[in-house]
């Protein structure tokens, strides 16, 4: 009988490492044998594809949300440029027509078009707009668009302050000869601020279009 070897901590420590000498890890061997496993692999690529998917889907969406306010800010541009063709074009007329125009005239035109509360007349070029007033739509505006938060808070600004001209009724506006001129004055800036709110290619069409106008009424000013 041969005699039975006793285990020697040296032994205890050669059979703890591997063949090439480095120690035995069990724990990370089984985790890499799950990771490998088919069933685990299909989980991760599952997972990696959906995350994937999730994003892919998110930017698309928000490039359509983009697109969408884009095209919603435009066409609100178009309709207050609308609005500030249809003031200008009606005020100047009410100046040829009128030596001395009275303000309840101007007060009039500014409530017809939307200046003054909602308009009482079909305005601009949007059936959708036909019934609101340049204070709302300007304001939807700025909420689509910061970047013209600023003149469109100036707008409303100046619209309020036509609208103390209102409260005051014909007679007191008629009473005195300095309320139209004010009120004139006050119409110019609102139109300052409206014109800051038109697209630039617009804005260029415009300019164009009055220039080559003004060249066909008046050959001189081209040359």
């Amino acid at each position: 009988m041969s005699p039975v070897r006793r285990a020697t901590p040296l032994r205890v420590a050669r059979r703890g490492r591997d063949h090439d000498g480095s120690a035995a890890q069990p724990g990370v061997s089984r985790t890499w044998s799950l990771l490998n496993a088919p069933f685990m692999l299909w989980v991760l690529s599952s997972v990696v594809a959906g995350l994937v998917t999730f994003a892919w889907t998110v930017n698309r969406d928000a490039r359509r949300e983009d697109a969408r306010r884009k095209a919603r800010a435009e066409m609100l541009q178009v309709e207050l440029s609308d609005r500030t063709v249809q003031l200008v074009s009606a005020a100047s007329a009410l100046e040829v027509t009128s030596r001395q125009p009275a303000a309840q005239a101007y007060v009039d035109i500014l409530r017809k078009f939307g200046f003054i509360g909602p308009p009482t007349v079909s305005g601009g070029g949007f059936q959708e707009f036909a019934n609101r007033s340049v204070s709302s739509i300007a304001w939807e505006l700025a909420n689509l668009d910061g970047a013209h938060r600023t003149h469109v808070t100036r707008l409303i600004s100046e619209l309020h302050y036509l609208r103390l001209f209102e409260a005051a009724g014909p007679e007191l506006l008629n009473s005195s000869p300095k309320v139209a001129p004010e009120i004139y004055v006050v119409i110019q800036r609102v139109y300052g601020e409206m014109n800051t709110l038109r697209p630039l290619e617009l804005q260029q069409a415009y300019n164009q279009t009055f220039r080559a106008k003004e060249v066909k009424q008046n050959p001189r000013s081209s040359q």
